[in-house]
């Protein structure tokens, strides 16, 4: 683990370090996905831009 804890997050967040081996598709055989997944955006656009600033500044200082 890089840190415990985000400082100056309005979070609880943690930053942890890891390699990637492997990707496997873990479809089950026979199958592929036909349609995309749909979503609505809920949040405050300002909000969420602001909080990403603060996380990716923590995690740069960690």
């Amino acid at each position: 683990m890089k840190s415990e804890k985000l400082l100056n997050v309005p979070l609880n967040l943690s930053l942890i370090s890891l390699d990637i081996e492997e990707v496997r598709d873990v479809m089950f055989y026979g199958s592929r996905i036909s349609v995309e997944p749909q979503y609505e955006k809920t949040y405050d656009k300002e909000a969420a831009g602001r909080l990403d600033r603060q996380v990716i500044e923590a995690m740069k200082k960690a």
